[in-house]
């Protein structure tokens, strides 16, 4: 056998037995040969569950210790690793908190892996909506008083599921949440995929965990130096039935489980125990020079966390304080995450997507994802100097090249947006997207066998029986059971006309969306 020291790593013990003569007649069937084909160092490091390597859903010697670490470092009472991502760590703790048809206050914005966890547990699902920021077209915070009216309405609801930060960087109230929560009796989960640097470095907002939150669920590749589908599910308090969650996590988990990402979790843990202070101490420096930079932009507007007064007119930054709700924008957030950058071109006379498109074939730079009227940028502490010089020229670059092609406001162009009363359509199919009306709960509409597919246009005032949603970020812009209004078709078209993504419509051209039969009568 290897000889592998106490503190070895995951990584150093898979690397001590790849230098070993231990020769593996057990799976995978590679066999730990480095001619299968497969990337330089992949196939050595890749075991299955060997001696004295542990069992992820029995853990008793190094990934029990393992995880152990990663609780302390997250002030959790119990962590688990998540190796099929975050969102089988949503379905477990959907599925551990709820019963079947148990009421579920759900926010309106959160990822479809929630819908589907509540689809599996036949949930009523309560929506939870948000804040928006019409202005610009995106959802915010949830707020807590908008959670205890629905508590005082619904208080059959076991659990209250909530998104913070939102893929786009907006972050709840958790703790004034929490204490709505708990005192109504029921239990908090909070979804911090895009939340995993939360809590690790006094500059960044505190973690759910500290602020009270029962459940979290932590996304380690989006924010943090770990590969991708690495993903942690976080417990703290009694409220949570522990001996369920490892049940559903059993379920919803791989009974194969990846030392290579398991490895990268440890790695990622212990990397941020050593490294975050000088980390993080380098990356607030370069992301302070990188927002001088653009604050000189004239149509291009930027929207990032920061110590200013948020700016509510005219191009240039846009700033979320960090202590308080003040101005336009900050009264639909508390905090804004720091490693979120919103670049919005609505005044620059074009689309998210075409921007996406001229930064990625011009400058190569690639873009977390395009919305309608704006892109959304990564930031972390791995990013380089040399990374923020070349995205501060290119927006420079485009929007001087912009602001040429624009004065006022006014098209000069043919290859910008449509006249502002397209604009303004979006906005309103935004705003409305609160009104929309659940006739049927979702698992009876996903489950119905009563359908037909009915051209988009037409579609107005029927119930959708299947998904309609732009990935990234996998936010539903109608749910099976909706009834579809004049205003989201009108939205739909948008998205669809500028080449946005859409997922979830059996059609994937979205000229028809599946609705439930006229003759049906609705439940």
């Amino acid at each position: 056998m290897p000889e592998i020291k106490k503190d070895f790593s995951i990584y150093e013990r898979l690397a001590a037995l790849a230098r070993s003569d231990v020769y593996p007649y057990h799976m995978p069937g590679h066999k730990r040969n480095a001619g299968a084909g497969l990337p330089e160092g992949f196939a050595e490091l890749d075991i299955t569950e060997i001696e004295p390597f542990d069992d992820l859903h029995h853990a008793q010697g190094i990934l029990k210790e393992a995880m152990k670490e990663a609780a302390e470092l997250y002030g959790a009472e119990q962590t688990y690793f998540l190796v099929n991502g975050s969102t089988c760590g949503v379905l477990a703790a959907i599925s551990a908190s709820v019963a079947e048809g148990d009421t579920l206050l759900l926010a309106r914005n959160a990822h479809m892996s929630a819908y589907h966890g509540a689809y599996l547990r036949r949930c009523h699902i309560v929506p939870l909506y948000p804040k928006r920021l019409a202005e610009y077209g995106v959802y915010g915070a949830v707020e807590a008083g908008e959670v205890e009216n629905l508590l005082r309405r619904y208080p059959e609801a076991k659990a209250v599921f909530i998104t913070s930060p939102t893929y786009d960087g907006f972050v709840s109230d958790v703790k004034s949440i929490a204490e709505v929560v708990h005192a109504y009796g029921k239990l908090l989960i909070v979804d911090e995929a895009h939340g995993a640097h939360f809590g690790l470095d006094g500059r960044m907002p505190p973690g759910s965990l500290d602020c009270g939150a029962d459940l979290v669920i932590h996304s380690l590749h989006k924010t943090l130096p770990s590969l991708t589908q690495t993903a942690l599910l976080h417990v703290k308090g009694s409220r949570a039935d522990r001996a369920r969650l490892e049940r559903f996590l059993r379920i919803y988990q791989s009974s194969s489980p990846s030392y290579l990402l398991m490895g990268s979790i440890d790695q990622c843990i212990r990397q941020m125990r050593k490294n975050r202070a000088e980390w993080y101490d380098s990356f607030f420096e370069r992301r302070e020079r990188l927002m001088k930079e653009l604050s000189a932009l004239r149509v291009l507007r930027v929207m990032y966390a920061g110590a200013e007064k948020v700016k509510t007119g005219g191009a240039g930054a846009e700033k979320t304080k960090n202590d308080d709700t003040e101005t336009t924008a900050e009264s639909f957030c508390n905090q804004f995450d720091p490693c979120k950058l919103m670049i919005f071109c609505d005044r620059a006379g074009i689309s998210g997507v075409e921007l996406q498109r001229i930064l990625l074939e011009d400058y190569h730079l690639q873009m977390e994802m395009a919305g309608a009227n704006y892109v959304l940028a990564i930031l972390t502490v791995m990013d380089t100097r040399e990374g923020y010089l070349r995205l501060a020229g290119a927006l420079k670059e485009i929007d001087a090249a912009c602001h040429e092609t624009y004065k006022d406001g006014v098209k000069e162009s043919a290859n910008v947006l449509e006249e502002s009363t397209e604009q303004d359509l979006f906005l309103s199919a935004v705003s409305s997207m609160q009104e929309q009306e659940a006739c049927m709960p979702l698992a009876v509409a996903m489950d119905n066998d009563h359908t037909e597919d009915v051209e988009l246009q037409d579609t107005e005032g029927r119930i959708v029986t299947e998904f309609v949603y732009a990935y990234p970020p996998g936010i539903s812009v109608i749910l099976p059971g909706e009834r579809m209004t004049r205003q989201v078709i009108t939205l739909l078209m948008d998205y669809r006309k500028r080449g946005m993504t859409l997922q979830g419509p059996a059609d994937e051209t979205l000229r028809t969306v599946r609705c439930v039969k006229t003759e049906q009568k609705e439940t």
